[in-house]
């Protein structure tokens, strides 16, 4: 499947609203994800690049439970701008980056972190965007993957097809296997798990060393991303809590648009 850069680039312009209820609920698929990664980083990483990081939420967890320089890019520029307003830049770099363009880094990343990101890489694409990240990789490296397996996939394309996203892609154990021997590194991980239905995601780690994993992290409370987005709304946005932002901040539902205060169809993108 494929799309144009616009097409792509408006589809995630759109996903502001499902983006921030899964932040507040939280997601435990992103929320298991992030969690993954930090369970199996290095205490030792330096750098890590965060591609496809959204609204922000798994670079905002890297950078306060590390000790590491984050730099997180995503293709939206309406879902960065949202990031740097969530969560300052104090912390991580925030910056609009098509990944099909390339990388311009002058120094090099220990770890790189895709969640749920490398399925939306045209398999064309693929082969040119490997290489442009062995180019960023210091002597010493992880790569973290988060997707959602073939059968997941499938599933999606038969029942639910308004699941899939511009480009939806299968990503195999194989072609993680030959994108370990492309960088020099090794599948050192690979786990197939259920998050929603039966073994719908795998967590992967290529690596070409033996890392030790930090002792212990703590993902945000539900007060503090409370507060994140109550703060967003009253200092950024300049705009008054509504009877609706308080309910949905103590039950979340599918629907509720924190930058307006009301209701949205759930036919609209992003539902």
């Amino acid at each position: 499947m494929s799309t144009s850069k616009t097409s792509a680039v408006e589809f995630y312009d759109n996903f502001i609203p499902k983006m921030t209820y899964d932040f507040l609920r939280p997601n435990k698929r992103i929320a298991s994800a992030i969690s993954f990664v930090l369970e199996h980083l290095s205490q030792d990483a330096d750098r890590v690049l965060d591609i496809g990081c959204g609204l922000g939420w798994s670079s905002k967890e890297f950078a306060r439970n590390t000790k590491a320089e984050v730099v997180a890019v995503d293709l939206s520029p309406k879902l960065i701008e949202l990031a740097v307003d969530l969560f300052g830049t104090d912390h991580a770099r925030y910056e609009v980056k098509n990944v099909n363009d390339g990388f311009d880094e002058a120094k090099t990343f220990s770890s790189v972190v895709m969640i749920d990101v490398f399925e939306h890489i045209e398999k064309e694409n693929r082969e040119k965007f490997i290489l442009d990240i062995k180019r960023m990789l210091s002597p010493q490296f992880q790569i973290f993957f988060t997707c959602p397996t073939i059968a997941h996939q499938n599933y999606l394309r038969e029942f639910k097809p308004e699941g899939l996203q511009p480009v939806d892609e299968d990503v195999s154990r194989e072609d993680i296997d030959e994108i370990a021997k492309t960088l020099g590194g090794e599948l050192v991980h690979f786990e197939e798990l259920s998050v929603f239905r039966e073994m719908d995601y795998f967590h992967a780690i290529i690596s070409n060393f033996e890392a030790t994993p930090a002792a212990s992290f703590q993902l945000l409370s539900k007060e503090e991303r409370v507060k994140t987005l109550v703060d967003f709304k009253r200092n950024v946005l300049k705009k008054e809590i509504t009877f609706w932002d308080k309910w949905w901040f103590r039950f979340p539902k599918h629907g509720h648009d924190l930058i307006s205060g009301g209701r949205k169809s759930k036919k609209i993108k992003g539902w």
